[in-house]
């Protein structure tokens, strides 16, 4: 929840299926919730609007993505025990 005349900032989040649980204090029921997810573009609501519909969706949001270089580096670790090789994936 965020109250740009009084840079007020209450959060929460989701579970696994989207329900999420916010309280909004008195002082600010005239306050505006952003929604908002990785992939989706934000949501502005109403604290007013929220109780008339507590059912939020986010629409999709296409990102394009220059290329992207997937490599593979060998390391190598020194057990005293025994020669483990290991790999590093870097993404």
């Amino acid at each position: 929840m965020f109250n740009r005349d009084q840079n007020t900032k209450i959060g929460t989040i989701t579970n696994e299926k989207g329900s999420y649980k916010i309280s909004v204090p008195d002082s600010l029921k005239n306050s505006e919730i952003v929604f908002s997810s990785v992939g989706y573009f934000d949501k502005v609501v109403s604290a007013k609007e929220l109780l008339a519909n507590r059912h939020i969706v986010l629409d999709y949001k296409a990102t394009i993505l220059d290329a992207v270089v997937v490599s593979a580096k060998k390391m190598k670790e020194k057990d005293d025990r025994a020669k483990i090789t290991s790999f590093s994936y870097l993404f």
